[in-house]
């Protein structure tokens, strides 16, 4: 199998199980324990009057704000959040176009992603201190709060993330990578644009880069209210702007980055990431050598950073291993205590 499509199968386990190994899927969860992601948790309007999806639990301080990797939801987080809010307050969100919230204006990079998780914020009367925690895509938005709000945050988890150039700095250490890459992004973008159009069924080939298969391990309430969302030009314009964005967003990065001083900061990296057996094993190497790096990078942004390799896990280590995030989070809480 080519690494294009194990990244459209990844896309596919961003909401159910589509890329776990058996040993890895749990026993489905039932109806009454995910009721509350088949409808709107909390909508928040923001200043232009778009509404976002806040899913707040727990109480004390400080709060964990949960961001997801690219089309993710509340529900994404829902093992996590719920171990997490028998600490301290926890808060997971729709970014604009997901799940039950309004699009936002084209292009959705990371500068706009963390302006509206300020906005948000501010209008559902949520403050700080706030531990920010954040997989993959979300990585950069993340870092743009952090750098922007450096009074309220007070340590932040980078879980295996996306960061500034990452495109083509892999894809030096392997060409194949970068190919991969540009064909899922033309793919999505290729996709989304037959979805809106209605020249591309859902359950096809053609659809599978853009539209996630039936989970299984999910009631059907909720894989139809996924469903719905899925087929709404506001997701898949987001969904294809976000990845097509990733310049941009590498830009604004850059461009407003700087120390976060002694601010606790742990970066994960998943030691299987970017894993395939299609490539030879000195090309492998300098993938996943090149990899570590960037991470170890961005951990040095704080002088008071780690950087933590997850061997054993996928690119998911929030599925995989969920007890080093949740671990991971606790001692930024109470550092921050």
């Amino acid at each position: 199998m080519t690494r294009f499509y194990r990244a459209a199968l990844a896309a596919a386990s961003a909401f159910g199980l589509a890329s776990a190994t058996p040993a890895q899927v749990t026993a489905p969860s039932t109806e009454g324990d995910l009721a509350v992601y088949a409808r709107p948790q909390k909508l928040v309007a923001l200043p232009d009057g778009r509404r976002m999806n806040l899913y707040c639990t727990g109480r004390g301080a400080p709060t964990v704000l949960l961001e997801g990797g690219w089309t993710t939801t509340t529900m994404w987080w829902r093992a996590i959040q719920a171990r997490v809010s028998s600490t301290t307050r926890v808060c997971s969100y729709d970014r604009a176009g997901y799940g039950f919230s309004d699009a936002g204006p084209l292009p959705r990079s990371a500068a706009a992603m963390a302006k509206d998780l300020g906005l948000m914020l501010n209008a559902a009367g949520e403050r700080g201190p706030y531990v920010v925690v954040a997989h993959s895509l979300g990585g950069l938005d993340a870092r743009m709060f952090a750098t922007e709000h450096r009074r309220e945050v007070k340590g932040m988890l980078l879980i295996d993330p996306t960061v500034p150039g990452q495109v083509a700095k892999m894809g030096a250490a392997s060409a194949s990578y970068k190919a991969d890459m540009d064909g899922l992004t033309a793919a999505v973008a290729r996709c989304s644009q037959g979805i809106i159009a209605g020249t591309i069924k859902p359950d096809t080939r053609e659809s599978r880069a853009c539209v996630d298969p039936e989970s299984k391990a999910l009631p059907a309430a909720i894989n139809a209210t996924h469903r719905a969302q899925q087929l709404t030009a506001g997701y898949q314009q987001t969904a294809a702007s976000e990845l097509q964005s990733l310049d941009r967003s590498s830009r604004e990065v850059e461009a407003a980055q700087r120390s976060y001083g002694t601010m606790p900061l742990i970066v994960m990296t998943a030691g299987k990431s970017n894993f395939n057996p299609d490539l030879p094993q000195k090309e492998q190497a300098e993938l996943d050598r090149t990899w570590f790096g960037l991470h170890e990078q961005v951990a040095k942004l704080s002088r008071n950073g780690q950087h933590r390799v997850v061997s054993e896990s996928s690119h998911f280590i929030p599925k995989d291993d969920p007890d080093s995030v949740v671990a991971a989070i606790g001692e930024l809480v109470r550092q921050a205590r």
